[in-house]
């Protein structure tokens, strides 16, 4: 690229991955400490979902190594792991980890003001007692969240601790289009190569190669 040429942005790109192909390809985690009334509902639909009544040391790796895009997450009897603030301390701890993976608030309770950073995760609020059809319309929208390439893109920067909108970001949004526009036959690879080289990382660890690999399959269906 020369010195004047125009950097690419992410932008350029126009993605987005079908209903079908999303709800074929997507993981869903439900973490409560109850049986989830909703669950056979959304097996009927299509979702491949998991149900753990807390997450431990036996399952934590699970949440750490990006398999799951959504997480539907309660707040009572969960998370004592995390800290002393139950659903709250858990959802801190898979935005730390895992930014890229979306969630959704599960509760039937409601909360004083001290946890309402609960109500604030980046896939909504679902109520207990929802009905089954906003319950499933809900989730399909987290979903889509899930798989635009602006939420796993800022995933990506938060994973490697680059600041939106910098010079690395834009660089890294350069790199990433013209790997996609090139279309090579192991673009992934290139792209993790241009990382190294434009000294963002000196190695690519798992969590940056999972949301790379997801970049890419909405980017190029690979």
């Amino acid at each position: 690229m020369s010195f004047w040429e125009k950097k690419k942005k992410i932008s350029d790109l126009v993605i987005k991955p079908s209903r079908d192909i999303i709800i074929k390809r997507s993981r869903i985690l439900i973490v409560d400490d109850e049986d989830p009334v909703i669950i056979q509902s959304m097996k009927g639909a299509g979702f491949a979902v998991d149900h753990f009544r807390d997450i431990g040391d036996d399952n934590i790796k699970k949440i750490d190594n990006y398999l799951y895009d959504l997480i539907i997450l309660d707040f009572g009897g969960v998370g004592s792991k995390f800290g002393e603030d139950e659903g709250l301390s858990l959802l801190k701890y898979i935005k730390r980890v895992a930014p890229a993976t979306v969630i959704i608030t599960y509760t039937s309770k409601s909360l004083s003001a001290k946890y309402s950073e609960f109500y604030q995760a980046n896939g909504g609020v679902l109520g207990k007692d929802a009905g089954i059809t906003e319950s499933l319309e809900k989730i399909e929208k987290a979903l889509e969240k899930a798989y635009s390439i602006d939420t796993i893109w800022l995933g990506l920067l938060c994973t490697l601790n680059i600041d939106k909108d910098t010079d690395k970001d834009l660089k890294l949004q350069d790199a990433f289009v013209r790997t996609v526009e090139n279309k090579g036959q192991d673009a992934k690879s290139e792209f993790m190569r241009k990382i190294v080289k434009l000294g963002i990382t000196k190695t690519i660890e798992k969590g940056v190669e999972i949301v790379i690999s997801k970049l890419f399959f909405c980017a190029l269906g690979v």
